[in-house]
């Protein structure tokens, strides 16, 4: 059997499969289209904006600056308790149970990930204020300098926290000295792996594009769904595909400079 003949009968395989998963997805499309046109001709689509811009005027104006001022309490409140609960882990290590270093790389993990959720809340929370615009922003001054400050403050915070992950993450790792502050922390950083965590930061970044891959497709049927039913415009749609976009053009990009072919040239 010649490598054309395996490749056909791979697609023929899968090709069944596919066309099920196809047909499914077309058919939950097609139902939820159908109960979305008849809600909204029951309820009148003009009702349903205005409900819906109502509601994004009460959380931008009187729900996101409380939630900020939450997200600045949590970050500071998580940040201190993991950096003490690695500091804890540290403090009878003895440099070579790694038993310990990896219990340590675990709460590291956490508080890191949580830094990183917190801080992304703040920002979508800072930007969903002042996306009401200046005039409706600014009708309570208190309110509008206030929710600059506490975003100002979160992000500090996020700084601060992030430095300190950094430099527990040193007190383990002895080689890596690079500095959170500086502009090429990342690519330092990445430089000073050895094979072994190279290798894990490449499965890792694997399993995220694949996840950000899916939630892109996902993004744009709920998008391109409201701007269909609600009149959302087509902005939405246009930043989640820019993103996937930059996303499969990096990929490719660098696979395609990476490959030992390139790299023999």
């Amino acid at each position: 059997m010649n490598n054309n003949d395996e490749i056909k009968q791979a697609n023929q395989k899968a090709l069944p499969k596919f066309l099920l998963i196809m047909l499914i997805s077309l058919a939950i499309g097609c139902v939820i289209g159908f109960v979305g046109i008849m809600a909204l001709l029951a309820v009148g689509e003009e009702n349903v904006a205005d409900a819906l811009a109502k509601a994004g005027t009460v959380f931008s104006v009187d729900v996101a600056p409380w939630l900020l001022a939450a997200c600045a309490a949590a970050q500071l409140i998580c940040g201190l308790a993991f950096t003490a609960k690695v500091k804890a882990i540290l403090a009878g290590w003895d440099g070579e149970d790694e038993t310990v270093s990896d219990r340590a790389d675990r709460a590291l993990s956490t508080g890191m990930w949580i830094n990183s959720i917190l801080a992304t809340l703040t920002m979508f929370l800072f930007a969903a204020f002042y996306s009401v615009g200046f005039a409706v922003s600014t009708g309570s001054k208190a309110r509008f300098f206030g929710t600059m400050v506490l975003f100002l403050a979160a992000l500090a915070i996020t700084i601060l926290f992030q430095q300190r992950y950094v430099d527990l993450t040193k007190r383990m790792y002895p080689e890596k000295k690079a500095s959170v502050y500086d502009p090429k922390f990342q690519k330092e950083w990445f430089s000073q792996c050895d094979e072994a965590e190279r290798a894990v930061i490449g499965q890792c970044a694997f399993r995220a594009y694949r996840a950000v891959n899916n939630a892109c497709m996902a993004l744009w049927l709920v998008f391109t769904m409201a701007g269909m039913f609600l009149g959302t415009g087509f902005l939405p749609v246009l930043a989640i595909c820019a993103i996937w976009a930059v996303g499969q053009s990096v990929y490719t990009w660098w696979g395609r400079k990476l490959s030992p072919q390139n790299s023999a040239l």
